[in-house]
């Protein structure tokens, strides 16, 4: 499968991110970057080398470039359970599910708790918490939790954004 997206779509192929498995249908997925800009992307990344991401699924003996935000909401909705709405906002919103955060001693606080990621169902979707972390740029490079709701059909809205620490370890670290 490999040797075959690199020859039909010209993407390299990336390591597959774990939360990723929760989306349904389960297809043989590969998450792929291109430095070539001329097609759609889902997302691009960030920092001096800017890349086009984006995902190849096989259906049946079929591989589909998902390179657009319609076409892996029509491939992955409905979503009927927590970890299908987990994966799907994780994927949509570059952010990551965390769990079990540790403390240390040194870092600036801002919040009181640091939730691990969840979803729960609620009227027509879901409320899920994820993670997500300043990288790019010079420090600080803060921690937060942002808490999103997702519609059976995909609809993702951010419902709040929390600062939850910085560790001044890396206030002097410049991450292009």
């Amino acid at each position: 499968m490999l040797n075959t997206i690199e020859q039909k779509f010209h993407y390299k192929v990336d390591e597959l991110r774990p939360f990723l498995g929760g989306l349904t249908p389960r297809f043989p997925m590969a998450e792929v970057y291109s430095l070539d800009f001329n097609n759609n992307c889902m997302w691009q990344s960030e920092g001096m080398l800017l890349v086009c991401n984006n995902l190849v699924v096989q259906i049946k003996d079929t591989l589909t470039l998902i390179d657009t935000e319609k076409k892996f909401r029509d491939i992955f909705t409905p979503i009927d359970n927590e970890q299908e709405a987990v994966s799907y906002v994780a994927y949509l919103t570059r952010t990551y599910p965390k769990y079990d955060i540790d403390k240390q001693f040194r870092y600036r606080v801002y919040t009181s708790n640091f939730p691990s990621t969840y979803a729960k169902r609620i009227n027509g979707g879901f409320e899920v918490l994820l993670h997500d972390k300043k990288v790019f740029g010079c420090g600080p490079h803060p921690n937060f939790y942002k808490i999103f709701n997702v519609t059976k059909d995909g609809q993702i809205k951010l419902f709040q954004t929390v600062k939850m620490f910085e560790d001044p370890k890396e206030d002097a670290l410049c991450v292009d």
